[in-house]
């Protein structure tokens, strides 16, 4: 049996078409197998997976995964608005360019799919876009693909202490003080009468 894990921040969409290579099949069969109902059509990253409650309990089954921990890993999964639906049922839904998923590391998500993809993309904030460990970074939501740092150690370093910064009690406060300075209107024409 292959285990394939979710990545942190991973888009639902993404963890299933995972799991459908994984076993060799198309994600409409991947679905109807767990008995689950597909309505649409799409593919990550322009559009997402969303499952109603009975479904993403069903899909929970399929992957071995408790619910609670599906739902921490795939933000997608409990953000579902279709609450109310009694049935199994996923379906495609179209996402702005802004609200697109990046790509992930190609080789923690090889890692994490036993193998079968490096294919996998992930709603990462800000300070999760660089892999120190593989070198890699998916810094644009436009690229296809992550961009090999190796020949910028620079990135490596500034990534660490930017994670050792956040770290720190008082980083929200700090954030919101120099956010609050390098986007206020500081524009020459500003307050001057026309």
């Amino acid at each position: 049996m292959l285990r394939v894990r979710p990545l942190r921040g991973e888009a639902t969409a993404s963890y299933t078409q995972r799991l459908a290579d994984a076993y060799w099949l198309t994600l409409p069969q991947l679905l109807d197998g767990a008995g689950i109902a597909l309505h649409g059509h799409g593919a990550p990253p322009a559009a997402e997976l969303h499952l109603s409650r009975n479904a993403a309990q069903h899909f929970a089954v399929l992957t071995s995964t408790p619910l609670p921990h599906l739902t921490r890993a795939l933000p997608c999964l409990a953000a579902n608005d279709d609450a109310h639906a009694t049935g199994a049922a996923a379906r495609w839904k179209r996402l702005e360019s802004a609200q697109q998923p990046v790509r992930a590391c190609t080789l923690c998500t090889r890692h994490r799919s036993d193998g079968a993809t490096d294919t996998a993309w992930v709603q990462a904030a800000p300070q999760r876009l660089v892999c120190p460990r593989h070198q890699q970074a998916a810094p644009d939501r436009r690229l296809t693909s992550t961009v090999h740092t190796q020949g910028v150690p620079e990135l490596a370093a500034a990534h660490h202490s930017h994670q050792r910064l956040l770290q720190h009690p008082r980083a929200d406060t700090a954030w919101t003080a120099a956010h609050a300075i390098t986007t206020s209107n500081t524009s020459p024409t500003a307050g001057t009468p026309a």
